[in-house]
């Protein structure tokens, strides 16, 4: 694909991605968020006494759900946090909520129970939909609820941090150059254990996933890629580097990842990282480019590790809306899991993760991942009560692709689908 088509599919792209709130992705279906958007909506209605109306139902559910990042033009595009910037995108605002995009989660009710779930229940969507359809009255500002008291959703890590800084002097671009990896060492890191991260809201990061480098062969590993990319850092690999070890990830939507309390990672001292950095160029506000993470190290823990269960990405078929992937795998581990790490990438629309215990003695599903947003999904999730797992106990994972759009073949060579199938179980013994 020549560089002249690439830029111009890449301006398209990015005028789709515009239009929707915190994900910024575009839906499946066939027709694009731009064309839902251009689809007036109903003329507003003012009387006061229909319901629902603005002042009394909308607006005490959009301050609750949505103006953590739409309280302001730089945090997701634009703002909801009056009547008449919601009545701007009324369309979208449907769209997303009901097509359940917003606020991202796509986690299906009764499969788990997670913490912090900000998605919608299906009474809200209903609501909101509702008023749209009714042609959105304003109602009376006099009867608007008084406002009650809320924990804010992003709350800042409590104790000294340590700041991990990366990516001097790379710029990213449109396409490949939105990604990037690079090699972090030399970071004045204690011995102790990772029980949470952070990312700055104003670094133009979309997302960071922090890998722990363990042995010298693996730093070694990273600083030949990097050596041999004429850019600082270098393109990500399609597969993980051995002897490093994923840690999380945090997003631009969720910059404040807090492990299950009284857990976390095991660091060395000096410990080096790879940090995967996905770089936000879509706001013309963003000029801010520095990669940074913060890392909130304690010295006691009870130790955490990743349990995976994957399946094969690789066997993915290009040209279909529902390719789907499933495997079955023993689980190596017994111990508490306190939550899951759904591990997928652009291409993916869902994942469903059960585990079958030992000899038949019943099932349990982990977790439905029934919309999936890379950007802004690819998140640990704790549940509420850690769920006990037996050794030997078998996990079936399956993985849903849209490889419509997918093109098989770039600049005259064949290429495979580069996806991930995961589910990574957080494991304490």
């Amino acid at each position: 694909m020549s560089r002249v088509i690439q830029a111009a599919y890449v301006a398209v792209a990015a005028s789709t991605i515009l239009l929707v709130a915190c994900s910024k992705e575009r839906p499946e279906g066939g027709a694009t968020l731009a064309a839902t958007a251009e689809k007036a909506p109903p003329a507003p209605a003012t009387n006061a006494a229909v319901r629902p109306n603005y002042w009394q139902d909308i607006g005490p559910l959009f301050r609750d759900k949505c103006i953590d990042c739409h309280g302001d033009a730089t945090a997701a595009g634009f703002v909801l946090s009056s009547y008449d910037h919601v009545l701007a995108r009324a369309s979208m605002v449907r769209h997303a909520v009901a097509g359940r995009h917003m606020p991202p989660w796509g986690i299906e009710s009764g499969c788990g129970t997670f913490d912090h779930d900000p998605g919608l229940a299906a009474d809200q969507v209903a609501l909101v939909t509702t008023w749209i359809d009714n042609g959105m009255p304003e109602g009376d500002p006099r009867s608007a609820p008084p406002p009650t008291p809320r924990k804010e959703l992003v709350q800042p890590l409590a104790g000294p941090l340590t700041t991990l800084s990366f990516g001097q002097g790379y710029e990213p671009g449109p396409g490949d150059a939105i990604d990037r990896c690079f090699l972090v060492e030399g970071a004045d890191v204690a011995a102790g254990f990772v029980t949470g991260l952070s990312l700055p809201r104003d670094a133009g990061l979309r997302q960071v996933t922090l890998f722990a480098v363990d042995t010298d062969s693996a730093a070694d590993a990273a600083r030949a890629l990097d050596a041999a990319d004429a850019e600082p850092g270098f393109r990500c690999p399609t597969q993980r580097l051995a002897n490093t070890r994923v840690l999380a990830s945090v997003t631009s939507g969720e910059p404040v990842l807090r492990l299950p309390s009284g857990t976390g990672f095991a660091l060395t001292a000096k410990q080096r990282f790879i940090a995967q950095t996905q770089f936000e160029i879509l706001f013309s506000d963003r000029s801010i480019r520095r990669g940074e993470i913060s890392l909130l190290v304690e010295a006691n823990a009870r130790p955490a590790r990743w349990v995976e269960v994957r399946a094969d990405a690789s066997k993915v078929k290009t040209n279909e809306r529902a390719a789907t992937i499933e495997e079955w795998s023993v689980i190596q581990g017994a111990g508490q899991v306190y939550g899951v790490y759904p591990f997928m990438r652009r291409l993916a629309t869902s994942l469903q993760l059960r585990i079958d215990r030992p000899e038949g003695r019943g099932r349990r599903c982990m977790i439905q991942q029934t919309s999936w947003q890379y950007p802004m999904l690819r998140v640990p999730r704790f549940y509420t009560s850690p769920i006990p797992l037996e050794a030997g106990s078998l996990g079936v994972l399956s993985c849903r692709y849209n490889t419509l759009e997918f093109s098989a073949v770039a600049a005259g060579v064949s290429r495979a689908v580069d996806e991930e199938c995961a589910a990574l179980l957080y494991l304490v013994d």
